[in-house]
């Protein structure tokens, strides 16, 4: 998942520290940014929440940081999680490695030809998916989830 903020008229601002809780109370730190001190700036950061899936809801703030150490919060924001987080691949077309996103969800991924033969299989939820001993082509991409879905996806290996 990725964060986007903006602020406008920053004026000494040192650093933005990205808050994430489970209950709405108690955050901790998941990130940082440097502040650019400009009148208007748009800003993202990451947040892999894939080990967080036994929750429906995440909320999130901004700590903004000045350079004489005070501070102040944004509000809350909540955002509602689907009850699976579906993974996705990429890139795609793949050279050596095939990056896997919320793999936490994931219980096997298989990788197979054009005409169903399996050639890879992973048991365990992998975030990295090593295709360097597989040849240049079109293949299928097709990862089980816990839940019994199953996603199908085409590649193209370089």
């Amino acid at each position: 998942m990725c964060l986007d903020w903006q602020t406008a008229n920053e004026q000494n601002v040192s650093h933005f520290e990205i808050q994430r809780s489970t209950d709405g109370n108690t955050f901790i730190e998941i990130g940082r940014v440097v502040a650019k001190n400009q009148s208007s700036n748009t800003y993202s950061t990451p947040d892999n929440i894939s080990s967080l899936s036994n929750y429906s809801q995440l909320f999130y703030r901004i700590k903004q940081i000045d350079t004489d150490g005070k501070f102040t919060f944004s509000k809350i924001e909540v955002v509602n999680i689907k009850e699976e987080l579906i993974p996705s691949i990429y890139p795609n077309p793949v050279n050596e490695i095939l990056r896997v996103t919320n793999s936490g969800s994931i219980k096997n991924i298989q990788l197979t030809d054009m005409l169903g033969s399996k050639l890879k299989s992973w048991t365990t939820s992998f975030s990295l998916l090593y295709m360097n001993e597989v040849q240049a082509g079109i293949y299928v991409v097709e990862i089980t989830l816990h839940s019994g879905k199953v996603i199908k996806e085409k590649i193209i290996k370089l």
